[in-house]
């Protein structure tokens, strides 16, 4: 059985070598950061069936470790003392009715009273609304203090004392990040009155929601990834964008255009890690094919995941980082096999039979597959994501099975019309026209999402899952692949 299995795990990792890093990285936080035994074992074992190349989890397990150990961010401590600090994203939120500014920063260096410093610490900055950092500079702070919360981010504090200093020939995208998501918020403010559409339709502009309510009602559902920018949200736009170069008849310089569009977004948007995954793979993708490669999306995802985490290796600590990889690879291997266990249920019918049928059969059946792909989909995110959303949540909502089948595509719709929209802009009539359909779209869009009855508000809540437990999970799914497309000899992972 282990002769067996080490063969198939070769294969495995042949046809995606990238994605056997992905795993000793794993292995390497999984030790650092919980309990050892369990990790430990695996490394040996993982190091004995890999008999073609013995030494190499062992390597990259070393060095993922020490990358890690030397990048761990401090424990519990609250430092006092002088900062630089770099600004990453800067926006307005609202707290108990008054506006602030809220900034998410890198504090670069921090030096404490006694000359110890330590470095490369991810913190939060909240300021009154007229006293704020611009955010087009980086910055030295004489006096603050730094936190540590119970995320990944600490909370930086500036003394009263302090004397807040712009570093000469330092730049930041931040301010201008800030100001054209001001100028997109102001856009929609001038076409759109009902203020809780206005708020999630400016939640998918900008990439973040600033209301309360409605992110307790898009949680309660499991809809809040919706909230996000994803690749759910990157796969439309390039869609959208792909539809006006249709008319440039030289394909690579229609593919260096869609890249050149896109890396504009994702400089309007911010590096976050969901936003930062998507662009990363279709940047991948597009330069494979560019020059004449078959790009696998496994180990492309598997790229991108050692590209983020040598960027920065706490980012393995942050959920929405866990949320969208897991989300992305569960899609990638558990889709295809539940959906093809989906079709006894739903069969699948040949299209020249279908072409003849009536035309409200033809509708019934098209409904049906689309069910048939939205559940496996549904499922298949679900199982991966589960054990993070214990850990980070403490709860899973069992209606987000159900609605994650249509309110996707639905508000896939209505990101549609918001785009063309902003397209139209121009001419003030037209732009109008779309806005104003978006916003009667999207308030019904709402109710559906509002007025749920309170007796089918179903959790399954945390009871004794841990990080530990969360990678073990991530883990054990990981080797299941490997029982399913090489015991199966099922080999669509990797075409």
């Amino acid at each position: 059985m282990l002769v067996t299995f080490s063969k198939s795990l070769d294969s495995y990792f042949e046809k995606a070598p990238f994605l056997e890093v992905c795993f000793y990285i794993l292995l390497a936080f999984g030790f650092l950061y919980s309990v050892k035994i369990p990790f430990f074992i695996l490394l040996l074992l993982f190091s004995y069936l890999r008999k073609k190349v013995k030494m190499f989890p062992s390597i990259i397990f070393a060095l993922s470790l020490c990358y890690l150990h030397l990048n761990k961010p401090p424990d519990g401590k609250q430092f006092e003392g002088s900062v630089y600090l770099q600004v990453a994203d800067k926006r307005v939120k609202t707290l108990f009715g008054k506006r602030m500014y809220s900034y998410k920063a890198i504090a670069r260096v921090m030096e404490d009273k006694d000359g110890n410093k330590t470095y490369n610490i991810p913190c939060i900055y909240t300021s009154k609304y007229r006293k704020n950092l611009k955010g087009d500079t980086d910055y030295y702070i004489s006096s603050v203090t730094l936190a540590k919360t119970l995320g990944r981010y600490a909370k930086l504090k500036i003394n009263k004392e302090s004397s807040i200093l712009p570093i000469e020939k330092t730049r930041s995208l931040s301010y201008m990040r800030f100001m054209q998501k001001q100028k997109a918020e102001r856009h929609l403010k001038n076409h759109i009155e009902n203020k809780k559409v206005l708020k999630l339709l400016s939640a998918l502009t900008l990439g973040y929601l600033d209301n309360k309510t409605l992110n307790y009602e898009f949680s309660k559902l499991g809809l809040s990834h919706l909230l996000a920018i994803s690749g759910f949200h990157f796969a439309l736009l390039s869609f959208f964008l792909y539809i006006f170069l249709r008319a440039i008849p030289f394909r690579k310089l229609r593919s260096l255009l869609l890249l050149s569009l896109l890396l504009l977004y994702v400089l309007y948007l911010g590096g976050s890690s969901s936003v930062m995954r998507a662009f990363l793979g279709i940047l991948i993708y597009i330069f494979a094919s560019l020059i004449g490669l078959k790009p696998r999306a496994i180990n492309t995802l598997a790229i991108v995941f050692v590209i983020s985490f040598l960027a920065d290796p706490n980012c393995l600590l942050d959920a929405g980082f866990q949320l969208s990889y897991s989300a992305t690879f569960a899609i990638l291997v558990f889709y295809k096999p539940l959906e093809n266990s989906l079709r006894l249920l739903i069969p699948k019918r040949n299209s020249n039979e279908v072409l003849f049928w009536p035309f409200f059969d033809k509708c019934l059946y098209l409904l049906l597959t689309l069910l048939r792909k939205n559940l496996a989909l549904s499922v298949a995110v679900s199982s991966a994501t589960l054990p993070i959303l214990l850990n980070t949540f403490e709860r899973f909502p069992l209606l987000s099975l159900f609605y994650n089948l249509f309110i996707p595509l639905l508000i896939s719709f209505a990101m549609v019309l918001l785009l063309l929209g902003f397209t139209f802009s121009p001419i003030q009539a037209i732009s109008h026209m779309f806005h104003s359909f978006n916003e009667s779209y999207t308030s019904f869009l709402l109710t559906l999402i509002e007025e749920v009855p309170k007796q089918l508000e179903l959790f399954i809540y945390k009871n004794t899952f841990t990080l530990s437990l969360s990678v073990l999970a991530a883990i054990i799914i990981f080797i299941s692949t490997i029982n399913y497309y090489f015991k199966a000899d099922n080999k669509a992972l990797f075409s």
